[in-house]
């Protein structure tokens, strides 16, 4: 499976990076009921305005701004995997 030149090759990698964070979090949740996986589903979250968005009131205009990560171990290996089967096809 070859890509043509290198935005295919990049294409695929983000592809292959948003697939393995989607089947982290999916697996992650499946798992959560049982309590001998308890460290695959650890989440940390963190970013700018976690809990409250940081906002800029100008009166007439109002802006909130906030960004926010939550990642488990669960994803953090199929992003290992992902970039593994990466760098195998590339």
């Amino acid at each position: 499976m070859r890509s043509a030149g290198k935005n295919g090759s990049l294409l695929l990698l983000i592809v292959l990076l948003i697939v393995a964070v989607v089947a982290g979090g999916a697996i992650a949740s499946l798992l959560q009921p049982f309590s001998w996986a308890g460290f695959l589903t650890y989440t940390k979250s963190f970013g700018i305005g976690d809990t409250q968005p940081i906002t800029l009131d100008l009166s007439v205009l109002r802006i909130s701004f906030g960004l926010g990560l939550r990642i488990n171990l669960t994803q953090v290996l199929c992003i290992l995997a992902a970039v593994l089967i990466y760098r195998r096809f590339r």
